[in-house]
């Protein structure tokens, strides 16, 4: 069985006036709320139509808020860049300061929060070495200061996740039995078991994807929605290959020299027992950097760091993808991945799952391959995507060229992925 990547329906922008909605969460009444550049927290209301029909700014924050997410009793908590953790009151837009320091230390980058149903609060900080303001130098840097705090009703902020590779969204599974948090730094999102035996402990849910993950929203029924706010660039992963002090003296360079950022939409929806499921893409768009998404009704809510206004476009109703061209596995398994017309999938090997409980991207998604001894070289299929070897132990990841971007909206057509029997990640 395997999930193909769907073509998206042009979004349409609304609200204008919300500069850099970068979260988007739903309320309990179907209002999307965000944060923007200005500091307002606002509250959008659509018409049965999909149609905008209010437009409020419900507090200013004073600072940046990102990340947010609604209170059983009409209150936000909200992730300021630059006064932490924030409650917004459920009245009169007033805003109470809910942590600003953990063991001493000022929360330097608040970035993204999840509630659990006993009130304990889990939120990131990206980085402890750069600001908002410098976001990308850490992901140039690769500085690994990230965290995931935790805050326990009546309690004090404590780390629970240090060594995070630009810590941005987070959010906790159906069941509560495990919190994902997003590495964006290193293409993947890990995950902290809460219950059961494995409780206390840390693995993957998802690596090496195919770009930049940021926010994460979990909608009513427990999939979870992954924003890729902008594709994989080889010179990146060159320079996450090098020391630590080569990576510091060029972060100035590299930021001055920083691409556009690409008019593609893509996002990922994790089931609750952590499969992929989705995987949709929308390349040629007006709307850029989408830095998070999530479900409203049969709509697919966006919003970005640097546009101007939240995106909206149908949601496609679920396929089936068994046997399509651009089919994605996503059970671990045994993989074999070449594209229609290449060399035969023998030159290339196949590629396995690594780790019974922590299924890889390639394994959930079919997008990596390892050439064997006399294979083509990378990137020697013109527009095809090449094979990078990123440091450590990634496993090799195809790095999007820039001219496949002009290829069709459906990502990945082209290219044909078989599994052998699957198997079900182990709890």
């Amino acid at each position: 069985m395997g999930v193909a990547a769907e073509p998206l329906p042009l979004p349409r922008v609304l609200a204008p006036e919300a500069h850099g909605p970068e979260h988007v969460a739903v309320d309990a009444e179907g209002r999307i709320l965000t944060g923007t550049a200005d500091g307002a927290v606002r509250r959008l209301t659509l018409s049965p139509d999909h149609e905008l029909v209010r437009s409020e700014v419900l507090a200013h924050t004073g600072g940046r808020p990102l990340g947010l997410v609604p209170c059983p009793d009409g209150g936000l908590l909200v992730c300021d860049a630059r006064r932490g953790l924030l409650r917004v009151g459920p009245d009169d837009g007033s805003v109470r300061v809910v942590a600003d320091e953990v063991a001493g230390s000022p929360l330097r980058f608040c970035s993204n929060v999840a509630t659990a149903a006993d009130g304990t609060v889990y939120f990131t900080v990206s980085s402890r070495r750069h600001g908002l303001e410098d976001w990308l130098g850490d992901i140039l840097e690769n500085t690994a200061t990230g965290q995931l705090l935790r805050l326990r009703p009546g309690g004090r902020p404590e780390v629970v996740l240090d060594g995070l590779r630009f810590a941005n969204g987070v959010a906790l599974a159906a069941d509560e039995s495990y919190v994902a948090v997003v590495e964006s730094g290193a293409y993947r999102i890990s995950r902290l078991w809460l219950t059961g035996r494995r409780a206390g402990t840390r693995d993957l849910l998802l690596r090496d994807l195919p770009g930049f993950p940021d926010n994460l929203t979990r909608g009513p029924d427990g999939v979870i929605w992954v924003a890729i706010a902008a594709p994989r660039e080889p010179a990146l992963d060159l320079l996450h290959r090098a020391p630590g002090p080569l990576r510091r003296v060029a972060v100035p360079v590299a930021t001055r020299l920083r691409p556009r950022p690409r008019r593609t939409v893509r996002a990922l929806a994790i089931a609750p027992d952590g499969r992929v499921v989705r995987h949709l893409v929308r390349r040629r768009t007006p709307y850029r950097m989408a830095t998070s998404v999530c479900a409203l009704g049969d709509l697919l809510v966006m919003g970005s760091l640097i546009e101007r206004g939240i995106a909206i476009c149908a949601l496609p109703p679920p396929r089936e993808a068994t046997g399509a061209a651009q089919s994605l596995c996503h059970i671990p398994g045994r993989i074999s991945v070449r594209r229609q017309g290449a060399p035969p999938s023998g030159s290339w090997g196949s590629v396995r799952s690594q780790g019974a409980g922590a299924p890889s991207w390639r394994s959930h998604m079919g997008v990596s391959a390892t050439p064997r001894e006399g294979a083509p070289p990378s990137g020697s299929w013109g527009s095809v995507p090449g094979v990078a070897r990123p440091a450590g132990d990634m496993t090799q990841a195809l790095i999007p060229s820039r001219s496949s971007s002009r290829g069709s909206d459906a990502a990945g057509a082209g290219w044909s992925a078989s599994t052998a029997a699957p198997r079900t990640p182990p709890r």
